[in-house]
């Protein structure tokens, strides 16, 4: 059994084909580089190195394949958290200047369901922080770099 799975699943076809009754004659003659009737250890080897490079490069293969998935989901997430974080920035600019007052930040805090669901959920804790009435004022202080009050 050991022997059977190793063949089967090693990746150098001649090898799998070994495995087939009526292929095994040509199979055993492709390995059988010499010409000699037998399979040496030189041979053998020479079969697993060609198994592996084909084995390695599905590996290689699976993880770019895996690699694009992957980045494709974080740009897509990436898409979807800056669409959401316009929106919610447009749900606070009540008076559309363009710019945040803390006016209109206090104001979405207290009717703007989706504001308060972006800043507990958006990973930014100085965000987060507004969500609490005791630290609104000093995370808006830390939020405005320059000073001008939006």
């Amino acid at each position: 059994p050991e022997v059977v799975k190793f063949l089967w699943t090693c990746g150098n076809m001649d090898m799998q084909l070994m495995l087939d009754e009526k292929r095994f004659p040509a199979s055993f003659a492709k390995l059988d580089r010499d010409k000699d009737g037998e399979i040496s250890k030189h041979e053998w080897m020479l079969a697993i190195d060609l198994a592996l490079e084909i084995r390695l490069k599905r590996f290689a293969d699976q993880r770019a394949r895996s690699q694009a998935a992957g980045e494709a989901e974080d740009a897509a997430f990436r898409e979807e958290f800056k669409k959401l974080a316009r929106k919610v920035f447009f749900l606070i600019d009540t008076d559309g200047s363009n710019s945040l007052t803390e006016e209109e930040i206090v104001r979405s805090l207290r009717y703007e369901e989706e504001v308060k669901t972006f800043l507990a959920t958006c990973g930014n804790p100085l965000l987060g922080h507004l969500l609490d009435p005791k630290e609104i004022k000093k995370s808006l202080h830390e939020i405005d770099k320059n000073s001008d009050g939006d």
